[in-house]
């Protein structure tokens, strides 16, 4: 099977962040998988990821046909690694693809020519398989409490004792919110009766 220029560059995007890429074919219990590509994620991570390029098979039935038995023999192996299939390529009949979320993660990244920043096209379709990266605080993070408590300077002491509820957490607020509805609403009550 030849592999073309998307499932190269998908691939080679996935193996920079330590994906691994697996001999083709896979073979489960004696049977014989091919499939585009078939990569294995960093350490920790136990998703196969089927890169499958509509342009490189006949018909997109057969795409689904694979990875569906891919995913009966991995349960009849009682293995129970996630599957992620990547579709490059013209986007599959939403039915197609709608059989295929049933055993796989679908991630139909749509062609990847020139028009395309092949770069930003790979970040924003396969963030969801890479860790989240987390930029440093340029500066020091604040202290919600204190600057809820500065917002909230000049209020009733009795509504300022919300916030030290806060503390122990939403049913110890909870339960001033309803002695300060109560005694707010108490005389107007005795004078409506």
């Amino acid at each position: 099977m030849t592999v073309s220029d998307p499932v190269e560059a998908v691939v080679a995007y996935l193996e920079e962040r330590d994906f691994i890429r697996w001999p083709e074919p896979l073979m489960i219990r004696g049977v014989k998988f091919s499939f585009d590509a078939v990569l294995h994620g960093p350490e920790g991570f136990s998703d196969l990821v089927l890169v499958c390029d509509t342009l490189e098979h006949d018909r997109d039935e057969d795409i689904v046909r694979k990875v569906l038995g891919l995913a009966r023999a991995l349960d009849m192996a009682r293995k129970t690694n996630p599957i992620t299939t990547v579709i490059v390529g013209r986007r599959p009949e939403l039915s197609l693809i709608a059989q295929l979320t049933n055993v796989s993660r679908v991630l139909a990244l749509g062609a990847l020519d020139a028009a395309v920043d092949v770069t930003a096209h790979l970040d924003n379709w396969l963030a969801v398989l890479t860790p989240l990266q987390i930029a440093a605080p340029t500066e020091s993070v604040a202290d919600p409490m204190t600057e809820l408590r500065e917002a909230a300077f000049g209020l009733r002491s009795d509504l300022l004792a919300l916030l030290d509820a806060a503390v122990d957490g939403e049913k110890s607020v909870r339960l001033k919110v309803n002695a300060l509805i109560e005694k707010d609403l108490v005389p107007f009550l005795e004078e409506n009766e």
